[in-house]
């Protein structure tokens, strides 16, 4: 779901089909197609929890090894990423370095 589509993740919820969203993008990322959407940012995450959002959620989009902790800190269940570890110029320290900040 993109920023913006809390009220599909909402709609979604209610189904009762998804066991769980991907919610993003938290920051722009060059070249991520997602960045065409309105980034959440933290605040972004934050705002989840106001709407009653009982399904894991999972965060996306430009995320940073200094994200991590932050991300976690706003109620999320979990990050995704990718680019910043295949875009890496060494993807396995850069994955090591997601994994200590996780952990």
């Amino acid at each position: 779901v993109s920023a913006g589509g809390a009220d599909e993740l909402l709609k979604l919820q209610d189904t009762g089909v998804v066991d769980y969203c991907t919610y993003g993008p938290f920051a722009s990322a060059l070249n991520d197609v997602s960045s065409l959407h309105k980034v959440l940012g933290f605040n972004g995450y934050r705002e989840l929890e106001k709407l009653g959002i009982n399904i894991p959620v999972i965060a996306a989009g430009g995320i940073q090894p200094d994200d991590v902790e932050p991300l976690l800190q706003t109620g999320i269940d979990g990050i995704a990423i990718s680019s910043a570890i295949n875009l890496a110029a060494d993807p396995a320290e850069k994955l090591k370095e997601f994994y200590r900040k996780m952990y």
